[in-house]
């Protein structure tokens, strides 16, 4: 007999299976339960799952753990497990869509990007049943506050607990989450990979088969550099930071590469935190005899290429156009509005919140039956109006018919 809807939670399923187990195998006071690898194989769920399921009959006094031995049933009036299943038995059937509630922590002084990635995963959990409980830490905070913080948001009814950005105080901490993965069996999920941590925690792991890396950050650079050489650039620049991601450093050498494969010389400045420093490396690049288009790490690293420039007397995009990337909402509002690489926001907040709660809902995690491909927003600050003029569009399509849905491009409507 089915003591839990098809619609439970998976670790609901585990308890009340494990119940069902005890009841039609008689099980009494003292009998030991089959391993957490055969409850996990039986149920088809992960171990973490069938741990969770155990714990909440365990709190209830029906299980007892025995370190280095496994799980009894407690030394109690087993007429109580009884009572346990009939109850569930009878209870009423659950809602069609299961509410999930997802804790998360992320940085206090989050950049433009962390914060538009906040704010998709705010969009998508209002329209998927999913509550989102969001704490802001300390970026300066040691992992022994952060690991703190886990413990207290997990004790506030979370059925899952995100960790979004945070990347330097998660550095060398594993030691860590293997201590909470001991303690707890709600599912934790990292936004980037935490070395010698089970894949599993980082949702990344999925976001690969949706991406194709490599083969993404390819197609961005593609992307970029077939735009420039339609406006009949020959001259192009990568703006960047000093202190860039490893990713964001790949993503730098595989542009320069793809610039050198088509004939473009490829100029690479490197910022620090010091504003003196982008003044530096322009008067380094000036003067800007011929057209140049410089390609910029995020949309803050082209804001400051722009306030630099400016500064210099330099015309954009008459002498220099500026390309970012994220396409956050500072790039309608810079002088020109900046052209710029649309991160995929909205599908990486949903492909996190799909992860998440399809092994809240499972046992186990998936990913999207779909995959993300690159978009470039046109605006004015990258020159293309201006040198191509009512051909712009034409060659935006042309562009984006050669390349058969590799990438996109479109001219933004209000600039059209």
């Amino acid at each position: 007999m089915t003591m839990t809807s098809h619609n439970s939670l998976a670790y609901e399923r585990v308890r009340d299976g494990i119940l069902q187990l005890i009841v039609d195998q008689s099980l009494g006071e003292g009998d030991r339960l089959p391993s957490q690898r055969e409850l996990s194989s039986r149920f088809g769920v992960s171990q973490r799952t069938v741990m969770r399921g155990i714990d909440e009959l365990s709190d209830r006094g029906l299980l007892e753990r025995r370190i280095g031995s496994g799980v009894y049933v407690n030394n109690l009036d087993t007429s109580r497990i009884g009572r346990a299943a009939h109850h569930l038995l009878a209870r009423p059937q659950r809602r069609a869509v299961q509410q999930i509630t997802v804790g998360v922590l992320t940085d206090a002084q989050a950049d433009l990007h962390r914060q538009e990635m906040l704010r998709q995963l705010q969009q998508v959990a209002a329209t998927s049943h999913l509550d989102l409980l969001i704490r802001t830490v300390d970026v300066n905070c040691d992992p022994q506050q952060l690991f703190g913080q886990v413990l207290d948001i997990s004790q506030q009814n979370c059925d899952a607990i995100l960790i979004h950005g945070l990347f330097e105080t998660l550095h060398d901490s594993q030691s860590l989450w293997e201590q909470y993965f001991d303690r707890s069996s709600i599912p934790l999920v990292f936004t980037h990979h935490i070395p010698r941590t089970d894949p599993i925690h980082y949702w990344g792991t999925e976001f690969g088969k949706l991406i194709d890396k490599p083969t993404f950050s390819r197609r961005i650079c593609e992307m970029v550099v077939q735009y420039i050489m339609a406006m009949g650039c020959e001259r192009v620049g990568f703006w960047g930071l000093r202190d860039m991601p490893d990713h964001a450093f790949n993503a730098m050498v595989r542009f320069v590469q793809i610039c050198a494969q088509h004939n473009l010389a490829c100029q690479v400045g490197l910022i620090g935190s010091r504003v003196e420093t982008a003044d530096e490396i322009v008067r380094q690049w000036l003067p800007f005899e011929k057209h140049t288009v410089i390609y910029c790490y995020d949309d803050q690293a082209a804001q400051r290429l722009m306030t630099s420039l400016h500064k210099h007397g330099v015309r954009i995009p008459e002498q220099v156009g500026v390309i970012g990337h994220n396409d956050t909402e500072i790039s309608q509002y810079t002088d020109p509005p900046l052209t710029s690489v649309k991160f995929p926001f909205d599908f990486v907040a949903r492909a996190i919140l799909h992860y998440i709660s399809t092994w809240v809902r499972n046992g186990h995690p998936s990913h999207l039956p779909e995959i993300a491909i690159p978009r470039l927003t046109v605006r004015q600050s990258c020159g293309g109006q201006l040198i191509l003029g009512s051909r712009l569009e034409q060659t935006i399509n042309q562009i984006n018919r050669d390349n058969r849905g590799n990438f996109h491009i479109r001219l933004q409507e209000s600039e059209s």
